[in-house]
Formats: C-alpha cells, sequence, structure tokens
C-alpha cells in the first residue's frame, strides 16, 4: 500500500505551486530557463541538459510503471530542452518555482504516457 500511495502524495506535491528558496531548491525557473537557452555558453548549456537528465530519471527512478513521463526509446537530454522551454514561455508567471518542479509538469505535458 506505501508503494501506492507514495507516488500519489508526490505527484500531489509537485501540482501544488511552491515558493522558491534556498531550502526548497538551488535553480528557478528562470535561472533554469537561462542555462537552457542556448549552447553558446557550453558550460551553462551542459549544466541543463545534466538537470534535465537527472530530474527526469529521478523522477522515473521514484515512480516507475506509475510515472506520468514516456519518452520515446531514442531520446536524448537534447529532447528535453525544447519542451520544457516551450513550458515557460507558455507560464511565465510560474518562473520563479523550482526548476525540477516545472522540469515534472513540461515533461509530463509534452511526454505523456498512454
Amino acid at each position: 500500500m506505501k508503494t501506492i500511495l507514495a507516488p500519489l502524495a508526490l505527484a500531489g506535491l509537485l501540482a501544488l505551486p511552491q515558493p522558491a528558496s534556498a531550502a526548497s531548491s538551488l535553480w528557478t525557473g528562470a535561472v533554469l530557463a537561462e542555462a537552457c537557452a542556448d549552447g553558446e555558453l557550453y558550460y551553462l548549456f551542459g549544466q541543463c541538459m545534466g538537470f534535465l537528465a537527472g530530474v527526469h530519471d529521478q523522477y522515473r527512478a521514484n515512480f516507475g510503471e506509475t510515472a506520468l513521463i514516456c519518452l520515446p526509446e531514442d531520446s536524448t537530454p537534447e529532447a528535453l530542452r525544447e519542451p520544457l522551454l516551450t513550458y515557460l514561455d507558455a507560464n511565465p508567471g510560474e518562473v520563479e518555482l523550482p526548476a525540477h518542479a516545472l522540469t515534472v509538469r513540461a515533461l509530463i505535458a509534452a511526454f505523456p504516457c498512454g
């Protein structure tokens, strides 16, 4: 029963707006958008790719078969960047929320399961 309730509880928490503070997240959506903006600043772009891959992989590890994000088999971290930036552009009021929560929201919208 715990294995079913834990993912549901976490999904509910991710759906709630959360204040961006040092305690809740190191990056906000605005910081992530800047890092993911283009490939000119390769060190920031690398941080963007690593962040997106890490959030996705941790989400999948936590939720397993109940995950709401289903990437195509041949996906790369670069495939996650454009949906994130599109989500942030469409939701400017959320850019000060924690970057990890916004990444999950963006990926659920872009790569739903089923």
